[in-house]
C-alpha cells in the first residue's frame, strides 16, 4: 500500500523535487515502520510542512511543497472515502472467490473477506 501511495504522489511531484535519490525524499519515510493509511498521511504532511517552513517562500521547493500538502490532503480524502464505501477488496474478493471455487467445497466468503483485507492493508 505505502508503495502504491508514494508512486501516486511521486508523479504528481512535477519536477521531481521530492521523488528523486537526492535528500530530502519522500521516499525517506519507508525507513519507518507504517503501517496504516493515517501513518502514511501524517508522515507525507509532515515532510511537506517541514519544507515548507524552511524554504524560502519565493522559492520553487516552497510553492512544490504547498502544491503537494494539498495533494496529498486531497489523496488521503480520497482513500478515506473509498474504504468507506467498502468497495476496495470486493473485485479482488469475488476473483479469489470464482478462481478457487472449483477446488474448495465450501467457502466461507466472510473470511475470505477477511484475509484479503488484511493481506492489503
Amino acid at each position: 500500500m505505502i508503495h502504491r501511495i508514494l508512486d501516486i504522489v511521486a508523479k504528481e511531484d512535477s519536477f521531481s523535487l521530492f521523488s528523486n535519490n537526492v535528500s530530502p525524499s519522500i521516499f525517506s519515510i519507508l525507513q519507518y515502520n507504517l503501517r496504516t493509511t493515517k501513518d502514511i498521511k501524517t508522515a507525507l504532511l509532515m515532510f511537506f510542512k517541514n519544507v515548507i517552513d524552511t524554504a524560502l517562500p519565493d522559492s520553487l521547493y516552497w510553492a512544490e511543497a504547498c502544491r503537494m500538502y494539498k495533494f496529498v490532503n486531497r489523496l488521503f480524502q480520497e482513500i478515506d472515502e473509498i474504504a468507506r464505501e467498502g468497495t476496495t477488496n470486493d473485485d479482488i474478493t469475488d476473483c479469489y472467490i470464482e478462481s478457487i471455487s472449483e477446488f474448495v467445497e465450501d467457502i466461507e466468503v466472510e473470511i475470505v473477506k477477511n484475509h484479503i483485507h488484511f493481506i492489503t492493508r
